[in-house]
């Protein structure tokens, strides 16, 4: 596998095709990277497969995972991540597992966090406490409560349409 050291503004040398780009970096703008790893990682307008950091920070950029243990992304967006403290700003997110989350004008499918604060933000699943402005599809009631009532219904349906089929 490929390591690359970044030069001092941060840059890293062009990458040969098919090999995977480690980059050790404080900082990417304008690049594409497999794997950052770092204190404290900042990309801009970059892209990168997997971030491992302290602290993260993203603006108009895209990561498929970020494992880090402070994470900030502004217009920007992820497969998942896992921190302590996330806070999202007019980003989007598949899976976010944190202590803490904050999230302004974002959306996520799925929140697993110990307090989530949302404000004009939406997700589909939110497992935890949530405050402020909570638009959730599904929190761990409601989707008990669905999933009973989904189960209820196919019940009925089969129970029906077995009587139907058996008189012929």
């Amino acid at each position: 596998m490929a390591d690359e050291e970044s030069t001092v503004n941060g840059k890293a040398d062009e990458a040969e095709p098919d090999v995977p780009r480690v980059v050790r970096a404080t900082e990417l703008s304008e690049e594409a990277a497999d794997r950052v790893e770092g204190e404290l990682v900042v990309l801009q307008r970059s892209g990168a497969e997997q971030i491992n950091a302290e602290r993260v920070k993203l603006e108009q950029s895209g990561a498929r995972t970020i494992d880090a243990r402070s994470i900030r992304m502004d217009q920007s967006g992820t497969l998942t991540m896992k921190g302590e403290r996330v806070v999202l700003e007019n980003g989007t997110a598949g899976l976010v597992s944190a202590g803490s989350v904050r999230m302004v004008r974002s959306q996520t499918i799925l929140i697993n966090a110990r307090k989530a604060q949302m404000e004009g933000s939406r997700a589909l699943i939110l497992i935890g406490k949530a405050e402020g402005d909570v638009q959730a599809t599904f929190t761990v009631p409601t989707a008990a409560a669905f999933g009973a009532a989904l189960g209820l219904a196919l019940a009925i349906i089969s129970a029906v349409l077995r009587y139907v089929f058996s008189r012929r």
